[in-house]
């Protein structure tokens, strides 16, 4: 009948202007929240990079990782160049962050600093007056157990980079001990090797970014 016909009808356009009005609230909540981190690809670098490069590993392989991160040591930087290095694995389709790196590398950190790592982190290679360094950057949410988690890091703090670290330098410890300084106007802790070299050191700049580097040049120029 004719008032069947019209009540399908009816029934019809209501349906599609639910559609149409469901659509377009996905299509500005997309909007509003910008592209997916698919489509947005790696992360960004939190420090300027001259230069670029991707280690891409079919899994989270340690090994595989370090013989191309230690490849990098190699590269022939400008004077002061940051060389960015992402890490990404093919199998979870991921870039790692420094939670996954310290997890690749087999680092057990103290909880209070595992807890106030941030999402966003920078690392790679830059140059020095002492050759290529790597540097760490790592955003932290919480400063006073992220400071508290490092002192108590600091007795395996080498030993567990030691693998990230360049060949050269002696890395056997002179007091034993991490040392206050000052860098560009922020506090940081170092430690020497028997020469009285620095070999390891970090601070947190602007009570959020803990930047662990060799050397207190590196520091300075990350600062």
């Amino acid at each position: 009948s004719r008032t069947m016909t019209n009540y399908l009808v009816y029934i019809f356009l209501a349906v599609m202007i639910i559609a149409i009005i469901i659509s377009g609230f996905f299509w500005f909540n997309r909007i509003i929240r910008g592209p997916d981190q698919e489509a947005m690809g790696p992360p960004k670098s939190l420090i300027p990079a001259g230069r670029e490069h991707t280690i891409s590993l079919e899994t989270a392989d340690k090994k595989t990782f370090l013989g191309s991160w230690k490849n990098l040591f190699n590269s022939q930087l400008l004077p002061r160049q940051f060389l960015y290095v992402k890490v990404f694995t093919k199998n979870s389709s991921e870039f790692l962050n420094a939670h996954d790196l310290f997890h690749l590398m087999g680092t057990v950190l103290p909880p209070l600093l595992e807890n106030s790592i941030a999402p966003r982190s920078t690392f790679g290679i830059l140059d020095t007056t002492r050759g290529n360094e790597p540097i760490f950057v790592v955003e932290i949410n919480s400063y006073a157990p992220a400071f508290a988690g490092l002192l108590e890091w600091e007795k395996n703090l080498p030993s567990d980079l030691l693998d990230l670290l360049p060949p050269g330098p002696s890395y056997e410890r002179g007091e034993n001990i991490f040392l206050d300084a000052v860098v560009a106007n922020n506090d940081a802790r170092f430690l020497k090797n028997k020469l009285g070299e620095p070999i390891l050191g970090y601070s947190i700049f602007n009570q959020r970014f803990l930047i662990l580097a060799q050397s207190p040049q590196a520091m300075e120029i990350v600062i």
